[in-house]
Parts: C-alpha cells; sequence; structure tokens
C-alpha cells in the first residue's frame, strides 16, 4: 500500500467504485437527490406572474402597487410557506424581483444622464440601501429578537426595495414620455 496522497486518492477511488458497482448491481443503489435550489431565487412561474401583473399595470397610474406582495403571498400559499423560514424565503424572492427592475431601470436612466445626474443616482441608490437596512433593523427590533422580527424584515425589506422599485419606474416613465 501507498503512502503517498495520490496513492491514497486512487485507492479510495478504486474503492469507492468498487463499492458503486456493488450496489448498482444489487438494485441497492439509489439515484441522488436532485440539486437544491437557491431559497431566495424566484421560480420561473413566479417571474411569470409577477411580470403579467406589472404588464397590466402599465398605463394606470398606482396600479404597479397592487403587484407588491403577489408573489410573496402566494409563494407563502404554498406547503411550508407558512413558516417563518417559508415566509422570510417567499419575501426574499419577491425582493430578488424588483431589486432586478431596479436594477434595470437605475442602468437606463444612467445611459440618459449626465456624469452629475449619474452621480446623484448611485448617491441616492446607495442611500436608499442604508435606509432600507436601518428602516427594516428598526420595524424588526420591535420584537426583541423574537421569530416574528424575522418576517417583519424581510417584509420591510420586500416592500421598501419595492416602492424604491417604483420610484425609479415612473421616473424611467417619465422620461419616456409616457
Amino acid at each position: 500500500m501507498t503512502t503517498s496522497m495520490s496513492g491514497r486518492l486512487s485507492l479510495s477511488r478504486a474503492t469507492a467504485a468498487a463499492a458503486a458497482v456493488v450496489l448498482l448491481a444489487h438494485g441497492g443503489a439509489q439515484a441522488a437527490p436532485a440539486p437544491r435550489l437557491d431559497p431566495s431565487a424566484p421560480s420561473a412561474a413566479e417571474r411569470a406572474v409577477f411580470e403579467a401583473c406589472l404588464l397590466k399595470a402599465q398605463g394606470e397610474a398606482g396600479a404597479a402597487a397592487h403587484c407588491v406582495t403577489r408573489v410573496a403571498e402566494a409563494c407563502a400559499a404554498q406547503d411550508g410557506g407558512e413558516t417563518t423560514a417559508g415566509m422570510v424565503i417567499c419575501d426574499a424572492r419577491e425582493r430578488a424581483l424588483w431589486t432586478a427592475r431596479i436594477e434595470v431601470d437605475t442602468a437606463r436612466l444612467a445611459a440618459r444622464h449626465s456624469p452629475g445626474q449619474r452621480a446623484a443616482l448611485a448617491s441616492a441608490q446607495t442611500a436608499f440601501e442604508r435606509w432600507r437596512a436601518a428602516k427594516c433593523a428598526y420595524a424588526a427590533s420591535l420584537y426583541e429578537g423574537g421569530s416574528l422580527a424575522r418576517v417583519v424584515e424581510a417584509r420591510c425589506s420586500l416592500e421598501t426595495t419595492a416602492a424604491w422599485s417604483l420610484d425609479l419606474a415612473r421616473r424611467v416613465a417619465d422620461e419616456d414620455g409616457d
């Protein structure tokens, strides 16, 4: 038996391969579980619901505000969504959708703006992120670290992010002449 790292690695691979052959031959191996998806990444169906809601709201002043929490509420109605962790995950999934819109609208605005306006927009985005963190930390602090604190902080973050996104979208629409 060799004592080198590569020798041990080869022996380990050979042993593992032999064990896999034995398991497969006797029907003892089962398929590996599907890889776990990022729980904060919205699904394709959630993206479709979100985009459909925003599309329907186009042209109606304030109508897009009715889209806020729509994805999170549908997610929370699913099995496991009613738990503290489920509610936090569902809010994070929708917040990711609003954040993506912020990134698109910020880029659209920046492309049209003067250097001074771009700097002001970047400063506003940084200030928004600090404000959201402080605002939502305060909201959560009212529950003194209890499990509801996580839910309140997640919902605050979602709603505050959506409000900023809707503000930026109005600015884009104003510049587009819509």
